[in-house]
């Protein structure tokens, strides 16, 4: 296996549909930008070790099957766009799209986009029509927003509006189970170890996120038998490399996490942390990457290079 993507004539250069296949968009498009993204990861691939190239093809071409959402967009809204307010799987099987697009054509046939617009001016968007689709495999609730009538002619994407997801909280847990996982998958290692951990879950904030992750959740202490009240911030028993029954995982020697999508390489977030109590440590500071460690029971963030830096990529490298 000698290549990443195939040796093949390109001539596509539209955008990437709604969640596009990223490979596959990667793999057809003629774009000058895609172009250079392809080459680069193509030359990092042809330096992997060739008994491990098959595997990191594979994973590279898995992406979620965003097929469903494209043809749902084939489909001919009339004078509408469409709101998509719910949108449930109920099945692993494979799921065709010709029923569900011929149910919401022959719905919206039957509304009136004028009278849809005046409900909309006298009562709110709150009283749009609902069309609710449900055949056991999956279960779609849809509402049509009408468009101006000097808009109802031109061709359009018929989804206006995709399922908004809502929660509480960071992406504290997540990392700490994605990070214990992996932990745990080697046994014990004479030699250093790094987890490395690309996040671009939407409830990850960031540093704050992460610190809280691998350091443990922020608390507010004081002292209460004192009549002055000073209050401090300190780090509970509930991080990575710390929790209530003592230290963990001292295979370990660092946790690596980033927000790394291809077009921003050059100044993608990451943050490096050196394990306090490992057992196969190292010299942090011949990476060249900014880390954070413990000192005196202080957490100190290092200086580094950004990523690009280190790749020799510079920040304007697709244009």
């Amino acid at each position: 296996m000698d290549n990443l993507f195939d040796s093949i004539e390109r001539i596509y250069l539209e955008a990437a549909r709604h969640n596009e296949n990223v490979y596959d968009y990667y793999n057809t498009s003629a774009r000058a930008d895609i172009t250079i993204i392809r080459n680069t990861l193509e030359g990092w691939f042809s330096n992997y070790p060739e008994n491990e190239k098959k595997e990191l093809k594979s994973r590279f071409k898995k992406d979620f099957d965003s097929a469903f959402y494209d043809n749902l967009n084939k489909l001919d809204s009339g004078d509408f766009l469409l709101c998509i307010e719910r949108f449930d799987i109920l099945t692993k099987k494979q799921l065709g799209t010709k029923g569900i697009i011929a149910y919401i054509e022959q719905k919206l046939n039957k509304i009136n986009p004028d009278m849809v617009s005046k409900g909309i001016k006298e009562s709110g968007i709150g009283k749009l029509p609902v069309i609710e689709y449900n055949n056991g495999d999956i279960h779609v609730v849809v509402k049509p927003i009408p468009v101006t009538p000097s808009a109802r002619k031109v061709k359009k994407r018929p989804i206006g509006i995709y399922p908004v997801e809502t929660f509480l909280g960071g992406g504290e847990e997540a990392l700490r189970n994605s990070i214990g996982k992996k932990a745990k998958k080697y046994g014990k290692l004479d030699k250093p170890f790094i987890i490395c951990l690309n996040s671009l879950d939407v409830r990850m904030s960031g540093k704050t996120d992460v610190d809280n992750a691998v350091w443990g959740s922020p608390a507010l202490s004081y002292p209460i038998d004192s009549e002055i009240r000073v209050d401090k911030w300190k780090r509970q028993a509930d991080g990575v490399f710390f929790n209530k029954r003592g230290v963990r995982f001292k295979n370990l020697t660092g946790i690596f996490v980033s927000e790394i999508c291809p077009h921003n390489i050059p100044v993608a977030n990451y943050w490096l942390y050196e394990h306090p109590f490992s057992e196969n440590k190292m010299d942090f500071n011949k990476i060249g990457l900014k880390f954070n460690y413990m000192h005196e029971d202080h957490i100190v963030d290092n200086t580094g290079d950004d990523i690009g830096d280190i790749l020799h990529i510079s920040k304007d490298w697709l244009v």
